[in-house]
């Protein structure tokens, strides 16, 4: 049996970290207290590690305001961490309105793929993602 701990919407705010790193040890102790002796095989975190993803040193403190704790009486590392975005870790409206259009037409995963292979195109359309990607390719860096 595999276990798997699913998490969200940690909106973490770089105003309040001490809220922050207090919530992450209190959901570890939870975790810990759940698992009762057995193992943790994987993390899901579906998304808003951050209340406003604009920089990728608030993600940094994020994760280690969450994660470290979890992996610290788990045994985890950041391979049995998955990570994918959700609406806050990204900054809304820096894409450009003809790349967004572009998405919109469309229609089928054809015309998505033959989007993306537009390199330029598929860069700026994650532009809203940049502090993100710049954090998860550090996260797994070592992975």
């Amino acid at each position: 049996m595999i276990r798997i701990l699913h998490l969200s919407d940690f909106h973490y705010k770089p105003t309040h970290p001490e809220d922050f790193e207090d919530m992450g040890k209190k959901i570890a102790t939870d975790v810990l207290k759940r698992l009762d002796n057995k193992s943790l095989d994987l993390i899901v975190f579906s998304g808003d590690l951050v209340y406003t993803g604009n920089k990728k040193e608030t993600f940094e403190k994020a994760a280690t305001a969450l994660f470290d704790p979890i992996k610290k009486l788990t045994g985890l590392t950041n391979e049995q961490i998955l990570l994918t975005p959700g609406n806050h870790d990204r900054v809304f409206g820096k894409e450009l309105p003809i790349v967004k259009t572009g998405i919109n037409l469309c229609s089928t995963q054809e015309d998505l793929d033959k989007f993306c292979l537009a390199k330029e195109q598929l860069a700026l359309s994650i532009v809203d993602q940049e502090e993100y990607n710049a954090y998860i390719n550090e996260f797994y860096s070592d992975d």
